[in-house]
């Protein structure tokens, strides 16, 4: 069986011969039913002591969906950010849990890469939400 994010960049590349808005229904259509099969997470970033691009403090991003092969609630999350049009997309995804309550907050990083090169590193805190 293919991991679900190498799914997930086939189906995109699949796309690719429609227009952006058929695209993104198509995608946030997926996203859905993903999310309703466990295998989509999604991220609702806190401001907590604010979010860092590791030169400088950002605003506190919207929230993004990541596909994981690690379950809700586990301590330890990692994944690819696919959610589209959004500043991480095609990030890979860490979480370490921080605190473990109704609403467990994680501390987070995106790393993005260019080229194949690690081009820029996002830090911060995060609540992991399931719907």
């Amino acid at each position: 069986m293919t991991p679900a994010p190498i799914q997930y960049k086939q189906q995109v590349r699949n796309l690719t011969s429609l227009n952006k808005e058929s695209i993104n229904s198509r995608i946030n259509a997926r996203i859905k039913e993903l999310i309703e099969a466990g295998m989509i997470l999604r991220v609702k970033p806190d401001y907590g002591y604010g979010w860092s691009d590791g030169f400088q403090t950002i605003d506190t991003p919207d929230i993004f969906e990541i596909s994981s092969d690690q379950e809700y609630g586990s301590d330890q999350i990692q994944g690819a950010v696919i959610s589209p049009r959004h500043e991480f997309t095609g990030g890979n995804f860490e979480a370490t849990l921080r605190y473990k309550n109704d609403l467990s907050t994680y501390n987070c990083k995106i790393e993005i890469f260019l080229n194949d090169k690690l081009s820029k590193i996002y830090t911060g805190y995060c609540q992991i939400i399931k719907e």
